[in-house]
């Protein structure tokens, strides 16, 4: 329910106002109801609210008034101006202040609540949007803590003042530097063959959550996908071992664990210990690093914020890597680069290494090997042999353009039949809605099995597999430029326009429109 205030100086017209009409079935709350817009203000500088219906002549403070400083104050409240003036010159004022419409009395009842219809629909999109980016950032910070600990754990963090940056800029609360730290390897046993009962691998974060209910408080957990079938579980005590009796007390968690760990999970997965260190900044001593890699790595501190925007941006790169953009790819990361122009070329490699990780890490989960397609050139270990930003930005585009060229010749394809078809099913039929199970049924194989088949053949699930595609279309239809939004989203089987923006802004970061301004040449 979103919350509605009026403010009307007449007593009779707000009363009327308030009652005879009917807010609630149209999915609003009257919250507060008053006859000057001094009264009004002075409630909403404490009181959230999402609409405001307001007359423009009234005792000590006018609507425009009101309006004027609600601007400054609440930018997003949708304001609508009921009044018993036509004058060009209110409206045209009502217009500057972005009010959503304009209203002469007597009010048509029905021009009023098809207004607050439009804004009960403008209000429910922004929330999609907000929960959408909300989510986005809380994906994006998971996904770039399980890349720190993958570099981690894989002896590519190379000093502590790497650790450090990490640590800060990744917000990984509690955990410090002399945290201690163990990691299991976890992997589907082999002779499980047969799906289980509901079709689906064992969600293995899930089952953690039950395991870490008496030890939360003690320790932090983070999942690392290694391959389809093989996962990282890195455990990080919240304490600091600062002494033999605390790394005493750390040892005998990590054996609990490991025994609760071994109940829960022997059914169906074998696991082993790879990491123990009393200090995470252990893992750093006599790690083995590529010749041409610095031991000393930047000290200053990364802009988070800018850190942030940088990475966000896989999401793009990654939508025209796969559709084979090579000017569209150069032009993005001409993009990065000027907003980088004033960063430090020290902060530059830092980024753009987390950067050639992410992407990585995305593409081997598909089974496609960049060092392969690309005769070991994408590779950030490159980016330090640079001393100018230029040169570096140079280099970065040059392997963004062979890693392109790498995936228009070779594409990820299934050695089984079956998922061969399945695939070609798919494309060939696009703009259609399609379930797991019609699929299932199409071709005579037990839907839970289907999933488990596909994504072991293609290292994505089915329906993400389906996502990526209709996301790759669209991208091209945009870029055409002849098709309106609500047609692009017909043509890849989305019934609602405003559906498929909001799927489409989740797998690029941009609505289609915004993507469309991101992307002209």
């Amino acid at each position: 329910m979103y919350r509605l205030v009026i403010v009307e100086d007449e007593e009779h017209i707000r009363h009327s106002l308030e009652s005879l009409i009917p807010w609630e079935e149209m999915g609003f709350q009257v919250v507060g109801s008053f006859s000057d817009g001094m009264d009004a203000l002075k409630y909403l500088k404490d009181n959230p609210c999402d609409a405001v219906l307001t007359d423009i002549m009234m005792n000590r403070m006018t609507g425009l008034e009101m309006i004027r400083n609600l601007c400054d104050t609440h930018p997003q409240l949708k304001v609508v101006i009921l009044s018993g003036y036509s004058d060009f010159t209110y409206a045209q004022r009502a217009i500057q202040y972005k009010v959503v419409n304009y209203l002469v009395k007597p009010v048509d009842e029905e021009e009023l609540m098809n207004t607050f219809k439009g804004i009960k629909e403008q209000l429910n999109e922004e929330r999609e949007e907000a929960l959408l980016v909300q989510t986005q950032t809380r994906d994006l910070k998971r996904m770039l803590q399980k890349n720190f600990f993958g570099q981690l754990l894989s002896g590519r963090i190379t000093s502590e003042e790497e650790l450090s940056i990490y640590l800060k800029i990744l917000g990984i609360e509690k955990v410090q530097q002399a945290s201690p730290l163990f990691a299991f390897e976890i992997s589907e046993r082999c002779d499980q063959d047969e799906p289980d009962q509901d079709g689906e691998s064992a969600n293995l974060e899930d089952v953690l959550d039950n395991l870490l209910i008496s030890t939360r408080d003690a320790l932090t957990t983070f999942v690392l996908e290694h391959r389809s079938d093989c996962w990282h579980l890195v455990g990080i005590g919240t304490g600091q071992a600062q002494n033999k009796e605390e790394s005493k007390q750390f040892s005998l968690q990590v054996q609990e664990f490991s025994g609760a760990l071994s109940k829960m999970l022997s059914d169906r997965f074998s696991f082993h210990l790879t990491h123990y260190v009393s200090r995470i900044s252990d893992l750093l001593t006599g790690t083995k690093i590529a010749s041409d890699l610095p031991t000393c790595l930047p000290k200053q501190k990364v802009d988070s914020e800018l850190y942030s925007s940088i990475l966000s941006e896989y999401k793009l790169l990654i939508v025209e890597l796969d559709t084979g953009s090579n000017g569209t790819l150069a032009h993005i990361l001409d993009g990065l680069f000027r907003d980088l122009e004033s960063a430090p070329l020290e902060d530059v490699r830092f980024i753009f290494k987390d950067l050639y990780c992410v992407i990585e890490s995305h593409y081997t989960k598909r089974k496609i090997s960049l060092s392969d397609l690309t005769g070991g050139k994408f590779d950030a270990g490159r980016l330090y042999a640079f001393s100018r930003t230029e040169d570096l930005a140079a280099c970065v585009k040059a392997d963004f353009d062979a890693l392109c060229n790498g995936l228009k010749n070779s594409k990820c394809e299934s050695r089984h039949s079956t998922i061969q078809h399945v695939v070609a099913y798919l494309n060939e039929h696009i703009s259609q809605e399609i379930g797991h199970e019609a699929i299932a049924a199409k071709y005579r194989i037990h839907p839970g099995y289907l999933s488990r088949l596909f994504k072991q053949e293609m290292g994505e699930t089915l329906s993400e597999y389906l996502l990526r595609i209709k996301t790759e279309k669209a991208a091209l239809l945009l870029k055409d430029g002849r098709y309106k939004v609500g047609q692009i989203a017909a043509m890849v089987g989305y019934n609602a326009s405003s559906y498929f923006s909001i799927i489409f802004k989740k797998n690029t970061g941009y609505s289609p429109r915004e993507y469309s301004q991101k992307v002209s040449l």
